[in-house]
């Protein structure tokens, strides 16, 4: 009696593996890394409005939407990976270097430095928080290319006719620099 009770237990053991091991390969559950990863970008989409970061008590800023998230905006919307980003971070800009009009980037950067790609951002001093202007899949991106690390960064500038505008700093050993716009 008891070989069959533990003969029995074998089977049922030995089933249920089966059965799960047939469950976890079948083709509907395999799906590969860069499927996951396409499935995780299609669903952050950030709108106009959502707070993507807050100023700290040490006035540092802390980003409420993971910078993984963030990244992986930026690459969907460079268009089929283009551009492979390492970083994202808030830049403070002075407009006209006196304090009297600052305004704020999102600014990722890639690897190698030689690519920075920016987004306008709001800055709520009533709630505290970074906003995004517009939905991401609708922001106007600005992204600076160029061979040099230094230099090429995505600024806020006013145009002769005095209308701010995204552009980018020369490359600081006098290499060229690209600006690309895009929605």
């Amino acid at each position: 009696m008891k070989n069959l009770k533990n003969s029995l237990i074998a089977c049922v053991i030995t089933i249920t593996s089966i059965t799960m091991f047939t469950v976890s390969c079948s083709k509907d559950e395999n799906v590969t890394e860069k499927e996951s990863v396409v499935f995780q970008q299609k669903s952050l989409a950030l709108q106009k409005g959502d707070k993507i970061a807050e100023i700290d008590v040490n006035g540092d800023y802390v980003f409420t939407v993971s910078k993984e998230d963030l990244i992986t905006e930026f690459e969907n919307a460079s268009g089929d990976n283009e551009y492979k980003y390492s970083d994202v971070e808030i830049v403070k800009i002075d407009v006209d270097g006196d304090g009297s009009d600052i305004e704020y980037l999102l600014v990722a950067t890639s690897f190698d430095m030689t690519v920075k790609t920016a987004v306008q951002i709001t800055y709520s001093i009533a709630s505290n928080s970074f906003q995004l202007n517009n939905s991401f899949s609708l922001a106007k991106k600005i992204t600076c290319t160029s061979t040099c690390q230094f230099g090429c960064t995505p600024t806020i500038l006013r145009n002769p006719a005095g209308q701010k505008e995204v552009t980018c700093i020369a490359c600081s050993n006098g290499h060229s620099c690209t600006k690309s716009v895009s929605l």
